[in-house]
């Protein structure tokens, strides 16, 4: 009965987890075509709250300067080399399934953003005081995206090592970053708010679409069924942690 009790639980949030999936691909498909066909209430939306933002922002340095550091931590120099850093070091620990769920995972993220982007098509906001600018199309937001998949991925991974009672506020603060980072977009007056939205939508999508994926290679190969709650591979915590130095 217990065994039996297991295999409800785990094919519960299996469904529950592929309905979220299918929740964020749906929302950012249809988000796609609004932006795509420039529906007016949406498009009168974006252009309000840019406009709103820019005149909040403009001539205030401190902000400014608040608003560009936040949004360096969802630029792809530094997420690179985080996840850069944590593969090499699943690698060289023999880790190599959460080694391929970083590079696949991460890689396609940075497939995702420019493919889109072409496709769309939308050219960046034009506001009237600029205080930054951005290369290439718009929506969906990169930053945006990147950030959601990446630290998705970094806290997946590390989940085992973080302590229980400390799970719950990384959480948040991991959402918190990551909203901000999307916001700090749009008061820079780099994107729109349906850019960053569709961003995360497509970060959720994917980041759900790797896991699943992760989820039935450990079946497979006779692992532990996936629970999100204890991270990816809660075994691997002792090789997770910094290197102990044995005198």
């Amino acid at each position: 009965r217990t065994a039996l009790h297991s295999y409800e639980h785990f094919a519960w949030r299996s469904l529950v987890g592929l309905a979220a999936v299918i929740a964020a691909a749906t929302g950012f498909g249809l988000l796609l075509l609004l932006v795509r066909w420039n529906w007016p209430p949406l498009a009168s939306f974006d252009r309000h709250a840019v406009d709103a933002l820019n005149h909040v922002v403009a001539g205030r340095r401190a902000a400014v300067a608040v608003l560009t550091a936040i949004t360096g931590f969802g630029g792809r120099a530094v997420l690179f080399w985080l996840v850069t850093v944590s593969a090499v070091t699943m690698l060289v620990r023999r880790q190599y399934q959460l080694t391929a769920y970083l590079v696949v995972t991460g890689l396609g993220a940075l497939a995702l953003d420019p493919a889109i982007k072409l496709l769309v098509g939308r050219l960046r906001p034009v506001v009237p005081a600029p205080v930054a600018t951005a290369p290439g199309n718009s929506f969906p937001s990169g930053h945006a995206l990147d950030a959601t998949v990446f630290y998705g991925v970094m806290l997946l991974v590390f989940l085992p090592i973080i302590p229980r009672r400390l799970r719950r506020l990384i959480n948040g603060l991991v959402v918190a970053l990551v909203v901000m980072i999307g916001v700090s977009r749009v008061a820079l007056g780099v994107h729109y708010p349906s850019d960053v939205i569709g961003g995360w939508l497509l970060g959720v999508a994917w980041l759900g679409v790797t896991t699943h994926a992760f989820g039935h290679w450990r079946a497979e190969t006779g692992q532990p069924p996936l629970h999100l709650a204890e991270g990816l591979a809660p075994e691997a915590a002792p090789q997770l942690g910094p290197a102990r130095i044995v005198p």
